[in-house]
């Protein structure tokens, strides 16, 4: 195989000196089998980057080769994931019990090294699950010891790129002995300068996601009252907006922490960030010149139940009022409004129908999303929303229809804040 592999390498060294690009190519044994679909997947910020992807060949090898510098994931669909970093070419994978990245330094070092943080998370794992008081004392001196070694460890080696991803894997597991606002604030303020720091390298990872995560789950160990804790949230997403808006884009910041919370449930925390943030995150929209009549009643279908196998007219649900949400899987902010409006309506028990209207086909990770956190069960019936926000006027997202008893166009309201005092529940 060794063979199979230099000869590969030959090959792309060929493709670079004779191209002048500067490529980098991924070559040998991949963890997957034969016929498989790798997909490759790199970061920009917040974003995640389509690299493309390649079937494999006899023996599960692959032949791969990109532009793209930096971390990247390497996934087949229902397998495993594998980081890989992409600086210097080439990448010779040999992917058997353990993989051999034994070509490139930067890969070689990073999966060497995984073993400490492995480590880490069983001494971490033994210390949180004992009972025993003086058990748990000695696991947490050791697991101070361990980070104290590891760091060591992880500081004299000249390795660039990996060093710094290591070390960000290291500072997110610190975060989870935070125990006071006094360790929480030093651990929040290690974060933010290391990040400075390493910006350059860690742009082009998921690594700052992950520090983003890691950072706010810190306020959940530390803050058992919820009003104090959704407003320590919010004050980190303004850090963040601050600290990094100006190089990554204060949108691209707040997308990131709007999609966060509605994954981990924190549904006002996104409400209250729209409303904040709102002209930068709304998503603007076609305003056609040809607007609806004020007084034509709605009339279309409505689907419900779990499959929306269901159909309703809208003219069953003559005589009370009802909100029609209007949502985007572009637009994290419309998500982020309409989780954030079926989590107050269960909670204040608000009875006012609530129909979602999507702008378009609504696919994706985002509408997955939607589905499992807000499953109001009833959809308008057309294959996007567009005749419907349009004609109304609706000129950017989030936005919600409020129409009458008589299915009149009653208002059209932008800020939550505002829809909530309208439905009677804010306090």
């Amino acid at each position: 195989m060794k063979k199979s592999i230099f000869y590969l390498i030959s090959f792309f060294f060929l493709i670079n000196s004779v191209s002048g690009q500067e490529w980098i190519s991924i070559v040998g044994k991949s963890p997957y089998p034969q016929g498989v679909k790798v997909f490759f997947e790199g970061y920009e910020g917040f974003q995640k980057k389509d690299l493309g992807s390649i079937r494999t060949t006899a023996n599960g090898m692959i032949d791969y080769f990109s532009d793209y510098h930096g971390y990247c994931m390497m996934t087949a669909e229902g397998r495993d994931a594998y980081p890989l970093i992409l600086e210097y070419d080439t990448v010779c994978v040999d992917w058997g019990g353990e993989p051999k990245l034994f070509c490139d330094p930067e890969n070689e070092y990073y999966y060497d090294n995984l073993q400490y943080m492995h480590y880490l998370d069983s001494l971490y794992n033994a210390y949180r699950s004992s009972n025993d008081s003086l058990e748990k004392e000695r696991l947490c001196h050791d697991l101070d010891s361990a980070f104290i070694s590891v760091y060591s460890t992880l500081m004299s080696v000249e390795s660039q790129y990996a060093k710094v991803f290591l070390q960000a894997e290291l500072m997110m597991r610190s975060t989870r002995m935070v125990e006071d606002t006094g360790q929480m604030a030093s651990r929040k303020d290690d974060i933010l300068a290391f990040t400075t720091d390493n910006y350059e390298v860690l742009y082009y990872s998921d690594y700052i996601g992950k520090m983003a995560g890691a950072y706010l789950e810190m306020n959940n160990t530390v803050f058992e009252n919820e009003t104090v804790l959704q407003q320590a949230l919010e004050n980190d997403v303004d850090v963040w907006v601050n600290s990094f808006g100006p190089v990554m884009g204060g949108r691209e910041v707040i997308d990131f922490f709007l999609i966060h919370f509605i994954k981990t449930g924190e549904m006002e925390v996104a409400a209250n960030m729209v409303t904040k943030y709102l002209d930068l995150v709304k998503c603007e929209l076609y305003v056609s010149s040809n607007l609806r009549p004020a007084g034509m009643p709605y009339s279309f279908n409505v689907f419900g139940g779990a499959d929306y196998s269901r159909v309703y007219t809208l003219d069953q649900f003559k005589g009370i009022s009802k909100i029609l949400a209007i949502f985007s899987t572009e637009c994290p902010a419309s998500l982020a409004a309409v989780t954030g409006l079926y989590d107050f309506i269960s909670e204040n028990q608000v009875r006012m129908p609530v129909i979602l209207v999507p702008n378009y086909d609504p696919e994706g990770e985002l509408a997955d999303l939607l589905n499992e956190k807000a499953p109001f069960g009833m959809q308008v019936g057309v294959k996007t929303g567009n005749a419907i926000s349009s004609g109304a006027g609706v000129k950017q997202l989030p936005a919600f229809m409020i129409f009458d008893e008589r299915n009149l166009l009653e208002k059209i309201i932008y800020d939550f804040d505002e829809l909530k005092q309208m439905l009677g529940g804010d306090d």
